[in-house]
């Protein structure tokens, strides 16, 4: 039987019954288009139940979004074989248009979800205080219609549409967007800026030339030092109180499966650190930092796995107004080398090895294996400050001091370098006012992947940060009280990203110090009260390969991220369906030079697996042709899907873009990003987004 006459089969079916309830139709629909043991009926008898107990007996067919939901929340769980849920997937959605409607969704918003997202709360301030938002609405086709402004109690279908506009407004008027964001995060500045952003002064413009893609300045002739919107934005309540972040080291506790003592790994195996004490943490550092001469414009690089220790480092960093230099623990002596090189390094903080299983390797004699390659080629010596690897995070100096015999390091050090339990000890002061800094002194130096040649050197002043926190409101919807958690490392962006999408918005960083592709880092989401899991395809395959989440209660998981890798829809359709009622994968695509994403998803709109749904705040994107160059129209776009069911093309960014490069170290930034690119027809050069 083909497809066609499948479907007319279906049709005279359900046109036979004395009613039409959709549910049973879906179980028509599987006489005809799946196994018959495929879906056991008790599930279609559940289902007809969770549907009368929502909505009664309304003669009219439901909404197949609607009928999912129901499915995901009331039928399903966990537990149920993927298969069933894949089928239902596919019976639910047999007549959805994909050509009119898109991809259909794995998960969809309730009402209350979308109420609560903080985006939302954007627009109805907006509504209430902007004018340019007002005027914003009016000036659209058809001008302001009831479906435009929301209330709080406004269902989910508009308010995605009324996140769509917000989008949309973000890109129309920055001027008037961003303060309102930037208010609502509670960006602090030691000098207030006279401008959200202007192309003149340190860029080499003078006032009133011509705008030039690229040379942006944000918050002109402004101080401020990030850190401080870490520690005091509008989302920390009780800084004694609310916590920072929550760890735990890899170890046999954390892989007992379904026989792991879920309380003694709550009281015994997991620490915490309040945002207090992560503040004095690294006020003590940043005080240690200027006792070896490492303060404002200093280089330092973090050569380490991501633990709590190796956060409040790189927060002392940044205090100090020095930046640091992100080298992944897992580069060979020529790498790091290089990176030393073009971030022209001072220092450099690592531990003396790695624990990999049970066995150490060597991380020190990398590091200052480099550091003497790097002085012999550059005639600079760089001292490394190295920790033992079995120095628990959250250590107290002082006891510590008193352990040196256990807690001895792996490795013979080199004259000029220093032991961190020496270092630690310089100052016991917990007090250090961060060092005010112009918006674009650098705070960060990442490197891109280096795959065709040397990486190239993106450095990240105090206004970039700024865009991973906003990606995190507005799109991952994170706020006070969420735990947030992303497996990787401070060399690669994901790592400052985790810290300031998390310290910024008032949320917990969960990190978990061992290898995330087991049971044991699975463990630690459900015990961590982990509620925004970070991920990438990778990771995700492994997780359901070795069936990492069986018995893990993942119920605190409110919504998923992934990026890095392209991801595959069956796979994320399994992660989507490891959380009771389902959770939202929130794809995220952008680079290290835009400090987050160009398109990304959202708690507002539906989510369909492996797809995004909106694009980033402040992103005005264009498609251009692989081989002209040239733009695509939308009407080209609409006319190929039509035909073939996709438009290929490059994706090509219109500046400005909030947060996005303007400088690299080592190459020509024009050269590299808007070199051969075309521009709008408003003559604005488009660049190339780096990813």
């Amino acid at each position: 039987m083909t497809t066609g006459e499948k479907r007319r089969a279906v049709a005279a079916a359900t046109a036979e019954a004395s009613r039409y309830d959709f549910p049973s139709a879906l179980e028509i629909h599987a006489v005809y288009f799946a196994k018959p043991d495929k879906i056991p009926p008790a599930f279609f008898e559940k289902l007809a139940r969770a549907w009368v107990a929502r909505h009664g007996t309304s003669e009219s067919p439901p909404n197949a979004m609607a009928l999912w939901r129901c499915i995901c929340e009331d039928v399903v769980t966990p537990e149920t074989d993927m298969e069933v849920h894949e089928a239902l997937f596919e019976l639910n959605y047999l007549d959805w248009n994909n050509e009119v409607l898109g991809p259909p969704p794995v998960w969809v918003p309730s009402d209350e979800t979308a109420q609560r997202a903080r985006a939302v709360k954007i627009i109805l301030r907006l509504q209430e205080r902007c004018p340019e938002y007002a005027k914003f609405l009016a000036e659209r086709d058809g001008g302001v219609s009831t479906s435009d402004l929301v209330i709080p109690s406004s269902p989910a279908r508009e308010l995605a549409r009324a996140y769509c506009l917000l989008q949309e407004f973000s890109v129309h008027n920055q001027q008037a967007f961003w303060p309102f964001v930037f208010n609502e995060i509670g960006v602090r500045f030691r000098k207030e800026p006279t401008k959200l952003f202007d192309y003149g002064g340190v860029l080499g413009f003078s006032e009133g030339s011509a705008p030039v893609a690229g040379r942006e300045r944000w918050f002109a002739e402004s101080e401020l030092n990030v850190a401080d919107t870490c520690f005091l934005n509008r989302s920390v309540g009780a800084p004694e109180e609310q916590v920072a972040i929550v760890w735990a080291r890899e170890g046999h506790a954390w892989n007992q499966g379904e026989n792991a003592d879920r309380e003694a790994l709550r009281s015994k195996h997991l620490r915490t650190w309040t945002y207090a004490e992560l503040l004095n943490r690294s006020c003590r550092i940043a005080n240690c930092l200027k006792s070896v001469g490492l303060g404002k414009g200093s280089r330092v690089g973090i050569c380490m796995p991501m633990t709590a220790e190796s956060v409040a480092i790189y927060l002392a960093v940044v205090m100090s107004g020095g930046a640091v230099i992100g080298i992944a623990d897992s580069f060979s002596r020529h790498e790091i080398k290089t990176r030393l090189r073009v971030a022209a390094a001072d220092a450099v903080i690592t531990q003396d090895a790695l624990l990999r299983g049970s066995k150490y390797i060597s991380l020190y004699d990398r590091v200052s294996g480099a550091a003497e390659d790097y002085k012999q080629d550059e005639g600079k010596a760089v001292q490394v400050i190295c920790l033992p690897a079995d120095l628990p995070s959250g250590f107290a100096p002082e006891q510590a001091a008193d352990q040196v015999p256990e807690l001895r390091l792996r490795c013979e050090l080199r004259p000029v370098d220093m032991p961190y339990l020496d270092f630690i000890a310089l100052s016991t002061s917990q007090d250090f006012e961060s060092v005010p800094c112009a918006p674009q002194d650098v705070t960060n130096i990442l490197f891109s992947s280096g795959t065709t040649g040397e990486p190239k050197a993106i450095p990240w002043d105090h206004v970039v940060p700024l865009k991973c926190a906003v990606d995190a409101m507005l799109h991952h919807d994170i706020q006070q009280q969420d735990v947030v958690c992303w497996p990787t490392n401070l060399g690669w962006m994901m790592g400052p990203w985790l810290l300031y999408a998390g310290l910024v918005n008032g949320a917990a960083v969960a990190i978990f110090e061992g290898s995330p592709l087991g049971t044991g880092f699975c463990q630690f989401v459900e015990t961590a009260g982990v509620t925004m899991l970070g991920t990438v395809p990778s990771i995700v395959k492994a997780w359901k390969a070795n069936n990492s989440t069986c018995g893990k209660d993942w119920s605190s998981v409110g919504r998923f991220s992934s990026s890095g890798e392209a991801s595959n829809a069956k796979d994320y359709h399994w992660l989507s369906a490891r959380v009771k009622g389902y959770a939202p994968v929130i794809e995220y695509i952008g680079g290290t030079e835009l400090a987050g994403g160009y398109m990304s998803g959202s708690l507002v709109q539906p989510q369909a697996a492996s797809h995004f749904s909106v694009l980033a705040f402040g992103a005005n994107l264009r498609l251009l042709d692989s081989e002209t160059s040239t733009e695509i129209s939308a009407g080209q776009m609409r006319a190929q899907i039509a035909k073939t069911g996709i438009c290929e093309g490059e994706v090509a960014i219109v500046p400005p873009l909030f947060g996005s490069s303007y400088k690299l170290l080592n190459r020509d930034h024009d050269e590299v990003y808007f070199t051969g690119m075309p521009c709008t027809a408003e003559g604005t050069r488009m660049r190339k987004h780096g990813d």
